[in-house]
């Protein structure tokens, strides 16, 4: 499990560490700091980051009201009803609605539509 990590620390990391981690990992002394600085201190953590596997991913059930979407999801599937992705015009946004529209169109013959808001029509947040 990756470790909870705050996103900016101005401070430097110890040199020797620096070299150190580049030795032991194989790296470039600029991943090592971004390590160091995020508090990435275990062979553990440091193999987490540098080499994620599915099984370091937390449980999606632990994201509020998972279940609920779980549910409503296969529930309007089951009754064939028409199933819209509301996406963001950002690039997260547009990748996720891509690939959530990828999936559901796997999974067989759905009702899939999409919509993604225009930010100036739409207006932002």
């Amino acid at each position: 499990m990756l470790p909870q990590k705050q996103w900016y620390d101005s401070s430097k990391a110890d040199p020797e560490q620096v070299k150190q981690l580049c030795r032991e990992w194989n790296t470039n002394p600029y991943v090592a700091e971004i390590l160091l600085r995020r508090g990435y201190k275990t062979r553990e953590e440091i193999k987490s980051f540098l080499l994620p596997s599915l099984n370091n991913l937390r449980d999606p059930y632990e994201l509020r009201h998972m279940r609920e979407a779980v549910d409503l999801l296969q529930d309007t599937i089951a009754k064939n009803l028409r199933i819209v992705i509301l996406g963001d015009y950002d690039v997260d946004g547009i990748t996720a609605t891509a690939l959530m529209l990828e999936f559901l169109n796997k999974c067989g013959k759905l009702d899939l539509d999409f919509f993604i808001p225009n930010r100036i029509k739409h207006g932002y947040g």
